[in-house]
């Protein structure tokens, strides 16, 4: 079996970090509930306990890492990709085109505007024709997609690289992108508690309110600017993916 590996195909870059991420959040959230309902030098005891069993830590923290990660990875990005669609065209002026042409992954419309409009490549356009043209409203075209990438892998190590790095920022993108909504509605849950309930309200007092505020703005500023360039991250996967198959056209 293969050993997973940072930036390649099914490596642990895109599945582990992201469920690290939510699991730090997740043991910030339950610490952040359950201290004002304990008594402190219970929570004390316990907190010691865990801090001094470093193996136990470790240990917890890989496997559930792991194990949030492949959750996040189940997450189809379709609706990631939608939304950084609508941003795109509302905010970004110039990118408008690209998005009226990239409505529907894998972006067959968007492809065939580079190769008409930007490659001006006989080669390249003759290939497109004979070869994604006729899948553009294949319902199949998903499908197709992952054969070229697959091909790709199983035939071309050097070109796989490059297809595979781009698929693995995409798993990234997606996994953190859903690791920090969940982390925002912890924190917004937290910031609740803290404005609304008693016993958050003495317990942690206003400047533990103000730290989260803080957390919470600088997430939703990074949530929002990976979603101006998610699409355009997509984009590239696919356009990485069809450059490849262009220049190992005879595996076609």
């Amino acid at each position: 079996m293969e050993i997973p590996r940072i930036g390649e195909a099914k490596g642990i870059f895109e599945v582990f970090l992201p469920g690290a991420f939510l699991f730090i959040h997740i043991v910030a959230f339950i610490v952040i509930m359950l201290q004002p309902m304990s008594t402190l030098e219970a929570t004390d005891s316990i907190l010691y306990e865990i801090l001094n069993s470093t193996f136990y830590i470790i240990l917890v923290f890989i496997c559930f890492g792991y194990l949030l990660g492949v959750f996040l990875r189940l997450l189809r990005p379709g609706g990631l990709d939608k939304i950084s669609g609508f941003l795109m065209f509302v905010l970004q002026r110039r990118n408008r085109n690209m998005v009226m042409k990239s409505k529907r992954f894998p972006y067959f419309e968007w492809i065939e505007e580079l190769c008409i409009e930007c490659y001006q490549n006989e080669d390249i356009t003759k290939f497109y024709r004979n070869i994604w043209a006729d899948k553009r409203n294949s319902k199949y075209k998903r499908q197709f997609f992952n054969y070229c990438k697959n091909i790709i892998y199983f035939n071309n190590k050097d070109s796989s690289k490059e297809v595979f790095s781009a698929e693995a920022m995409i798993r990234f993108l997606t996994g953190i992108c859903y690791a920090l909504v969940f982390s925002i509605i912890g924190i917004t849950i937290c910031l609740l508690l803290l404005k609304f309930h008693s016993s958050y309200i003495e317990y942690y007092g206003p400047a533990y309110s103000n730290g989260l505020i803080i957390f919470l703005a600088v997430y939703m500023v990074v949530f929002i600017v990976l979603l101006l360039n998610f699409r355009i991250s997509r984009i590239k996967e696919v356009e990485t993916v069809f450059i490849s198959t262009f220049n190992n056209k005879e595996l076609f």
